[in-house]
């Protein structure tokens, strides 16, 4: 069985690997990245409109795709517990052949066992989902301080012309 670490930074590699979502995010940070390297008061108006504008198509994509990947959770979650729900029969009667008496913890955990699989599936989804979730609501956060800034530079170019 993989340790906990194993499982975790296979989940990461998952994600990774997720081409559409890995070039949304990656453009998101590029655009983070260029806010951090230089200083967001030498930056234009028009830099920071094109960037506002960038970002908001970006969130809408990653929205998008944020909605997927919660759906998909959903699914798999949905899946696993109607599977359980399917092996509970099955499970009870096999066991109760070896046992004397299958108790529910018995039935449960000879179930856990056969769709442990699915439970660490569904566990990839949802740190996905919660990964885009991240992103995304960070993403409003960043429209929102350089729209921010975007009111300082007309203010200050209004305060100019006087």
């Amino acid at each position: 069985m993989k340790t906990l670490e194993e499982t975790y930074q296979e989940s990461l590699k998952k994600i990774e690997e997720a081409g559409t979502i890995t070039e949304i995010t990656s453009e998101i940070l590029r655009i983070t990245e260029a806010l951090k390297k230089t200083e967001l008061k030498n930056w234009s108006a028009d830099q920071v409109s094109r960037a506002i504008t960038t970002l908001a198509v970006l969130r809408v994509n990653l929205g998008a795709q944020m909605a997927d990947a919660s759906s998909y959770y959903d699914f798999a979650y949905l899946s696993r517990k109607i599977r359980y729900a399917s092996e509970w029969k099955p499970t009870k009667d096999a066991l109760s052949k070896t046992l004397q008496r299958a108790t529910v913890q018995d039935v449960d955990s000879a179930i856990t066992e056969k769709i442990a699989d699915d439970q660490v599936r569904e566990i990839e989804l949802k740190h996905l989902a919660d990964k885009l979730k991240v992103i995304y609501d960070s993403t409003e956060t960043l429209i929102t301080a350089l729209q921010s800034r975007l009111g300082v530079l007309k203010q200050e170019r209004a305060e100019s012309r006087y």
